[in-house]
């Protein structure tokens, strides 16, 4: 994921010499939004919502799909969604990794998608093409169950694009393999 610089927020639009209003009170130099590119205005986005709650949070939804370098699928939704009980150690969603991290089998190194390693999930987002020609689908078979082989690993949940946008679709999936989920996690 490239990094995008982050413009100077100010606390109040009216202190900007061209302000683009982010949210109420919120906003920045027009100047710095036109250089972002539009992964990197939803990030800024995401951003200033969490600096203007004054609390530690976890990001969750979309606004954590934005942080994470995802692109956005339908209209972008520009309320926070957080965590409710972010920081607290039983809480998995605290701790799930998503910048690919990386697990060396016997077969060779593997990169998954999502980890929660207090919980020993790996999450895969996938879409149909991928397995589309017989040869990826059996390679992504031999790649899953090399990974299912370690210790750390508990569980494994897939899912593609229509789960993905329908929490309530993908609660279950989670749930399956094993991960907690918090109380009124899917909706």
């Amino acid at each position: 994921m490239s990094v995008t610089p982050t413009p100077v927020l100010a606390a109040r639009p009216a202190d900007l010499r061209d302000p683009v209003r982010l949210f109420h009170g919120v906003g920045v130099e027009r100047e710095a939004w036109d250089a972002l590119d539009e992964p990197g205005r939803r990030r800024l986005v995401v951003r200033a919502r969490l600096a203007a709650l004054h609390r530690p949070a976890v990001v969750s939804h979309r606004f954590a799909g934005a942080l994470w370098g995802l692109p956005e699928l339908g209209r972008w939704d520009r309320r926070l969604h957080v965590t409710e009980h972010a920081g607290v150690p039983d809480d998995p969603s605290a701790d799930v990794r998503l910048q690919q991290d990386e697990f060396v089998t016997g077969a060779g190194r593997f990169r998954v998608d999502f980890w929660w390693p207090s919980a020993g999930i790996i999450g895969e987002f996938d879409g149909r093409v991928k397995y589309d020609h017989p040869s990826t689908l059996w390679s992504e078979k031999r790649r899953e169950d090399a990974l299912r082989r370690l210790p750390e690993v508990r569980g494994f949940a897939r899912w593609g694009i229509r789960e993905a946008l329908d929490p309530g679709l993908l609660a279950p999936v989670l749930l399956a393999a094993g991960l907690p989920l918090g109380r009124g996690w899917a909706g």
